[in-house]
């Protein structure tokens, strides 16, 4: 970016790197920075949702990422309580995505759905990926 000095001559100031910018636009980055390693799948999520809660949504948007807390119903279903999920169809009933902890489309049911959901910008996913958010939980048969 150029500027103008007191002197009247043009100077060059420096720009932020494409990597400081995503940084700066991370609200992620603090949480997944102050990790130690020892922290629960559960205390993490209220992290995140602390992290996130200006884009707290009810209903998702198709090619956007989000992560919530969800409860399945189907019996037998390995499930991720906290899913990461690229929402890829919206419906009445609820959507439908790829579980990024379980490489998996699964469907998700707006009632099942024990939280808001918290939308996850470009910018964030790859800090959203680092944190220990699975929680694998297997329903009675």
């Amino acid at each position: 970016m150029e500027n103008y000095d007191r002197k009247g001559a043009w100077s060059l100031m420096p720009r932020k790197t494409i990597k400081s910018q995503q940084k700066s636009n991370n609200r992620l980055a603090l949480v997944e920075k102050n990790l130690i390693g020892t922290e629960s799948a559960d205390v993490m999520m209220a992290k995140v949702e602390e992290a996130l809660k200006s884009t707290q949504t009810q209903v998702p948007v198709a090619g956007n990422y989000y992560v919530f807390t969800y409860v399945a119903a189907k019996r037998g279903l390995l499930t991720d309580l906290y899913p990461l999920v690229a929402v890829t169809g919206v419906y009445d009933w609820g959507f439908t995505g790829i579980n990024m902890h379980l490489g998996q489309q699964r469907n998700y049911n707006y009632p099942l759905m024990m939280t808001p959901m918290y939308e996850v910008k470009s910018t964030e996913l790859d800090s959203a990926r680092n944190l220990p958010l699975k929680m694998l939980v297997k329903n009675p048969d």
